[in-house]
């Protein structure tokens, strides 16, 4: 026959044109112009043939493509006819016009919307509106390929009439047609392709199996703990714990993998509705993320049931508690990682949604940290003086390691014992713990997180998953070549992924052990502090080999015998130790009043927080300011020398700005701290005198120094006697003999911009030593008013220290209060305190991470406010204020400027090491 050619032919130039169509769907014929510029020219030879190409797929749309050429001529204004041919809306229709030596070719492309049937989509197009339409143009034949987008095994597919079928590929089966206009031509084409009900039932009844099976097993665990005897309470707490791991690695694993092989990912898409599927690369990932979900809500629904066999180990959780911890264990990874893949899908057709979904996802990651963190009570709270903090840093220099912070979690409600270093240098130990050890097995657990800080265990995980992922991920794409399509290559690659990190962090915990033994001197402590954590969590001392494989940890009574083989203790040793191990400690460690969750108002929470808002709203206005200066100026059209004027005076507002924020945002909120402190006062009966004190800060140190983000460590109530300085406040309580005062002058304050000041006030203790600490006054509304009134400080104390009086203007008054009737008398006993300089938040990681936050944040404030990004024009080029990228360069620079004088003042700080 001889139209096989074209037909052959068009099976290689449908899928060529097909894909043009997708993305100028929806564009108007007003766009010719450009299209004849840019279009390459059609093939028009003498057979007077067309071509059709219909691409359906999955999500329930059809790519039309009509391509024909005719005589030079003999062209007439088609678009109308072509639309109402193709059953596209006229606005819909691209039509392109292209000369071609004689002829003039004609492309016109659509997108129409499917109808769906039960568990089918169908589409139907009138071939012969569209012969017709050739007719008039002197075209007698018309090639047509229907591609159907395959839906593996047990899928519905067909053509109506009887095609003439050409090879498939992976993704579609093509039904061809000749037509010539003979009366034996089908007037209609209908195709239509979906889901049997066999295949549709297998898809939802195995996932669904997979989604009933641990919600099953969780009904019969609890079942088991509400009838449990108390020699089997391990057993049923174990076999939870090992369920609930099982569901995390095992679980995932089984439920990728069954996605993979059943192509669950379609037939998602082919449940959703049409609206979610326009958008054709958000409509790639939404049904995972369906799926997903399903799998999270499955998982929190088993944390929730959970509760009676909480009960096992003691912890009581009510209602709302499971609920909301059920929910925020799901939400805190499901929601950030979800808007994550969606922004870097928005990233290629709309830059600013992408940003904002960027944006949100740090939100949501921070917001579900926070959320867990008091929904299960356990905020951290640094210990920043006492025994237990200058073990802990002791340990750390003794081994070499940075140590920053020291952080107390209240998990007892929770009856957690457990310890664990953190990538940013700091140690957490839970009270559960510290209460239930001796001193010696917490020196040794310190010791442990210590080694993995020395050993860099953290940073070097990081990058061991990094490279694994890069590295496994070439791998798949291999793998794509080299294995059959239905091989799930993405779960075999994270399985790989998670063997590997198991078997490094194993290996981290031995060497950890090792370490702790180095520092501490003795194996002893550390055998027993296992035992004793295993012991206290409701786990069991061993666990076969094939079972320790998908653990991060080894058995306790592993490492106890590794540790023992290594120490020269003979085997038959262990069971005495873990005899020993049973019995209650002798000595422990007392666990700080300002670290417990209770009562604290400048409390390591409201610390963090307080620094997170001063320190976000000045980056905040450091990016948004300049980026309002570009686009005001594009919008006044501003030519040199006006332009460069305006930008010289836009850098300038916004270092003014970010300096008047920190002038008067910095002491925000101590008001409120104020009132709330003073009331604690009078709750705690303490002497009215010292409860109508000044509102102070304190400084335990000469030089200014950061205390967990704040130049202040303390805050309290400040009062004078004819003879006694007074101080009463949250960290230290003291009465200070004016004798004792060797000195009082006006001090430095916080590291900035402005002249601040405190006052210093020096001191000999028993021993005849000087000591120094500094106070400030906290109660003024801006950082100013607060250096005027801690030099007025400063001169009110050194008058009352030489006898003299305090006259007009004083901010201090004496009071007639007697010593005994303070709380507590006595000299001030600060002894070590975690502090940092000025200079170390300005070097290293943290500035370079401080570089990167404020390089994207200035990038997003530009795209967002419509200034052009080459880079991202390349990705979704759009109109935007400036066609250069000049606008975007201005704002980065006046950024990194504005940055860089900020934080001048701490790069020229000159002060000894912090302690």
């Amino acid at each position: 026959m001889r139209l096989l050619l074209p037909v052959f032919a068009l099976w290689a130039l449908s899928f060529a044109a097909v894909e043009p169509a997708r993305g100028q769907a929806g564009a108007g014929p007003g766009n010719d112009a450009e299209a004849e510029q840019t279009a390459e020219e059609p093939e028009c030879d003498a057979s007077g043939s067309a071509f059709l190409a219909i691409n359906a797929e999955r999500r329930g749309f059809a790519d039309l493509f009509l391509s024909y050429c005719v005589a030079s001529g003999h062209e007439i204004d088609v678009h109308q006819q072509v639309a109402k041919a193709l059953e596209c809306p006229e606005k819909e229709v691209r039509l392109r016009r292209i000369p071609v030596e004689e002829s003039i070719g004609i492309e016109a492309s659509c997108r129409t919307q499917l109808s769906r049937g039960g568990l089918e989509f169908t589409g139907r197009t009138d071939v012969a509106a569209i012969q017709e339409l050739l007719k008039k143009a002197g075209v007698s034949s018309l090639a047509v390929i229907v591609a159907i987008p395959t839906s593996g095994d047990g899928g519905s597919m067909r053509c109506t009439p009887a095609p003439r079928f050409l090879p498939k590929s992976a993704e579609v089966v093509p039904c061809a047609y000749a037509l010539t206009g003979a009366p034996t031509d089908p007037p209609t084409i209908e195709y239509a392709f979906g889901y049997t009900r066999a295949r549709a039932a297998r898809i939802a009844g195995t996932l669904g199996g997979l989604l009933m099976l641990p919600i099953a097993v969780t009904f019969w665990l609890r079942r088991r703990a509400l009838n449990v005897r108390d020699d089997t309470r391990e057993a049923v707490w174990f076999s939870y714990f090992r369920f609930l791991r099982g569901m995390t690695l095992a679980g995932t694993l089984a439920w990728w993998t069954s996605i993979d092989l059943l192509h669950a990912d379609g037939f998602v898409a082919f449940l959703l509705p049409p609206w979610a599927s326009r958008d054709r690369a958000l409509a790639g990932v939404l049904p995972w993320i369906v799926l997903w979900f399903l799998f999270g809500a499955v998982y929190a629904l088993c944390v929730f049931l959970s509760s009676p066999i909480h009960a096992l180990r003691g912890v009581t959780r009510s209602k709302a508690d499971a609920t909301w911890q059920s929910l925020w264990s799901v939400g805190r990874f499901l929601i950030p990682f979800s808007l994550f893949v969606i922004a870097i899908v928005e990233l290629g057709r709309s830059p600013r949604i992408a940003i904002l979904l960027f944006i949100g996802m740090f939100v949501a990651a921070r917001l579900g940290a926070r959320k867990m963190a008091q929904i299960y009570g356990m905020e951290p709270h640094a210990v920043t003086s006492g025994e237990l903090r200058d073990r802990a840093f002791a340990l750390a220099k003794k081994a070499g390691a940075k140590l920053n912070q020291l952080y107390l979690l209240p998990a007892e409600r929770l009856r957690m014992a457990n310890a664990f270093a953190h990538i940013g240098h700091n140690i957490f130990l839970t009270d559960y713990l510290l209460k239930n050890l001796s001193k010696r097995e917490v020196d040794a657990v310190i010791g442990h997180e210590v080694a993995h800080l020395q050993l860099k265990h953290i940073r070097g995980r990081i990058v061991f998953i990094f490279v694994t992922i890069v590295a496994m991920g070439m791998a798949s794409t291999w793998a794509d070549f080299q294995l059959p399509r239905s091989f799930p290559s993405g779960p075999a690659v994270y399985a790989l992924l998670l063997l590997s990190l198991f078997f490094v962090s194993r290996r981290n915990e031995y060497a950890a052990d090792a370490g702790a033994v180095k520092l501490t001197e003795d194996p002893r402590p550390m055998m027993t502090a296992l035992a004793k954590i295993s012991r206290l969590n409701t786990m069991p001392m061993d666990w076969g080999r094939l079972e320790e494989k998908t653990l991060t940890h080894p058995s306790a009574r592993r490492r106890i015998a590794r540790l023992a083989r290594g120490s020269g203790i003979a085997e038959e040793q262990i069971p005495n130790i873990l005899l020993e191990s049973a019995k209650p400690p002798v000595e422990t460690y007392a666990i700080p009043g300002t670290a417990a969750p209770q009562g604290k108002i400048f409390s390591t929470r409201y610390k963090t927080r307080y620094s997170a808002r001063l320190g976000w709203g000045i980056v905040y206005l450091g990016v948004t300011i300049p980026a309002l200066v570009v686009f005001a100026i594009q919008e006044a059209q501003f030519q040199a020398p006006a332009l460069w004027l305006a930008y010289a005076a836009g850098m300038a507002l916004t270092v003014t700005a970010t300096l008047l924020a920190i002038n008067y945002a910095a002491p925000a909120g101590l008001t409120a701290i104020e009132r709330e402190l003073r009331l604690k006062c009078e709750k705690q009966n303490a002497s009215p005198a010292i409860c109508r004190g000044l509102f102070v800060g304190l400084a335990p140190h000469a030089q200014p120094r950061l205390y967990e983000g704040n130049w202040t460590w303390d805050i309290g109530l400040l009062c004078l006697t004819p003879e006694y300085l007074c101080y009463w406040g949250e960290e230290t309580k003291f009465v200070l003999r004016r004798d004792n005062i060797t000195s009082i002058s006006v001090g430095p304050g916080p590291v900035s911009w402005f002249k601040s000041a405190t006052a210093r006030i020096a001191w000999r203790d028993g021993a005849g030593d000087e000591r120094v600490f500094r106070l400030g006054a906290a109660g003024a509304a801006s950082m100013r008013k607060m250096a005027r009134c801690s030099r007025q400080l400063a001169r009110d104390l050194d008058l009352w220290l030489r006898g003299a009086p305090l006259g007009q203007g004083a901010i201090m008054q004496l009071d007639s209060a007697d010593s005994s009737s303070f709380e507590t008398p006595g000299a001030p006993a600060f002894g070590a305190v975690t502090n940092h300089t000025a200079r170390e938040l300005v070097r290293g990681e943290l500035l370079a991470r401080d570089f990167m936050i404020n390089t994207f944040l200035g990038v997003a404030a530009a795209v967002l406010i419509g200034l052009r990004l080459p880079p991202l024009d390349s990705l979704a080029p759009t109109p935007s204020l400036t066609a250069t990228g000049g606008g975007v360069l201005y704002v980065l620079v006046v950024v990194w400027i504005n940055r860089v004088f900020l934080l001048f003042p701490y790069w020229r700080s000159r002060d000894e090491k912090a302690e």
